[in-house]
This record gives structure tokens, sequence and C-alpha cells, in this order.
């Protein structure tokens, strides 16, 4: 009887012990924010930023398209 309630409080304490740190999430490093990217990107490559339809031309009429190559390129 006494083994099996010791065994029983071990384990329930070490049970605790696992639940207990899990809650937390973890928060981004400022590292990582800092070294973020968001400069137009097509095809995971730089792009200018017209191209992404980023560019503010007043009175201007542009248009953007793309299409896949092709064997005449």
């Amino acid at each position: 009887m006494k083994k099996q309630l010791g065994t029983l409080i071990i384990s329930t304490a070490l049970a605790l012990s696992f639940t207990a740190c899990s809650d937390k999430t973890p928060e981004p490093s400022t590292q990582d924010q800092e070294q973020a990217d968001f400069r137009c990107r097509i095809d995971s490559q730089l792009a200018p930023e017209w191209a992404c339809g980023n560019a503010t031309t007043e009175g201007s009429i542009t248009a953007v398209g793309s299409a896949p190559l092709s064997k005449l390129g």
C-alpha cells in the first residue's frame, strides 16, 4: 500500500512538473523582427516597387503583367 501511494505521489509530481512549464508561449526575439524583409519580391527575387503595385505615381497610368517563359524567351 505504501509503495503504491509513493509511486502515485511521485508520478503525480512528475506529471505536474512537466505540465506546469508547457503553457508558456515562446516570444519572438527582437533579432527576428529586425531581420524581417518586406521588400518587393516576385518568385523569391527582388523586384522594383512598381512591379508589386506599391509605387505611387500620381497622374500616370500603369499596368503590371507577367507570363511564363516560353521557348522564344
